[in-house]
């Protein structure tokens, strides 16, 4: 394993039915944290998960107060289509509530 600054070389191994890879000590990960992984095109990207809100509050905390000083503009919601999903037309009405419409195609499922 070659390191240089913050940037390693390694190899994955088989672990029972996973693959893993060893991380070197430089990039100081404590054992036992959790972490999301994510693929990014070639990449893959370990992201430590918060343990509780208070790392949020830190991180919301630590940003400028300037940011979204204009204000957030959100756009309104798309129409979507969603009846490739289903095997029969999903008929939009405002009338149902959702749930019922998705009670009944889980219940054909079963």
């Amino acid at each position: 394993m070659k390191t240089n600054a913050l940037k390693a070389t390694t190899r994955t191994f088989k672990s029972g039915n996973s693959i893993a890879v060893r991380i070197p000590h430089e990039f100081n990960l404590e054992a036992g944290k959790t972490f999301e992984i994510k693929r990014r095109g070639r990449e893959l990207v370990l992201v430590e998960r918060a343990e509780n809100l208070g790392a949020i509050v830190e991180i919301l905390q630590s940003m400028p107060s300037d940011f979204f000083a204009e204000g957030r503009v959100d756009l309104p919601p798309q129409e979507r289509d969603f009846s490739a999903m289903f095997d029969e037309p999903v008929i939009k009405t405002k009338t149902k509530p959702a749930g019922k419409v998705l009670s009944k195609v889980a219940a054909k499922k079963k």
